[in-house]
């Protein structure tokens, strides 16, 4: 594969692009970003309220499971 020819994925690009170069960018594509992020921390707050009852044997707060998971994402 040619590296120079390489393009990143869309997501990342925005994530990146986003604060290197705002003026570039409009409020939409901003809460675009936002709202994908937090919703990809839904399913990853579900997989940790799955994974922690398996390890440890209790459940979580799903409130404390989405701010758990909020940070990984982050």
């Amino acid at each position: 594969m040619n590296p120079l020819l390489f393009q990143a994925h869309p997501l990342l690009y925005l994530t990146v692009d986003l604060p290197v170069n705002p003026a570039s960018h409009t409020p939409q594509d901003a809460a675009t970003l936002i709202l994908i992020y937090l919703s990809i921390n839904l399913i990853w707050s579900g997989g940790l309220l799955v994974a922690v009852n398996k390890a440890v044997g209790f459940t979580l707060p799903y409130p404390f499971a989405y701010l758990m998971a909020f940070w990984k994402v982050i």
